[in-house]
């Protein structure tokens, strides 16, 4: 039997920790945590606390999902 709640926590965690791996791939690949907090409305320091799982945008699956867009934007090979 599952408890109330504990499903929607463990998709919480699960996003988190996505949250954190794209915005280090997307640091990784030369994106700097200014350019995606000015991309996104927020503060330098909210990134950094989205890396290190303090904290979680709000909502989350949206702020994910535009972080995988722009990743995947710089890891496709240029158009000619």
């Amino acid at each position: 039997m599952v408890m109330p709640g504990t499903e929607r926590d463990g998709l919480l965690v699960q996003e988190k920790a996505r949250t954190a791996r794209l915005l280090e791939d997307l640091h990784q690949n030369g994106i700097t945590y200014q350019s995606i907090a000015d991309d996104l409305g927020v503060d330098r320091r909210t990134i950094l606390r989205w890396v290190k799982s303090e904290t979680h945008p709000t909502p989350q699956i949206l702020t994910n999902d535009y972080l995988e867009s722009r990743l995947q934007t710089l890891l496709e090979p240029a158009s000619n």
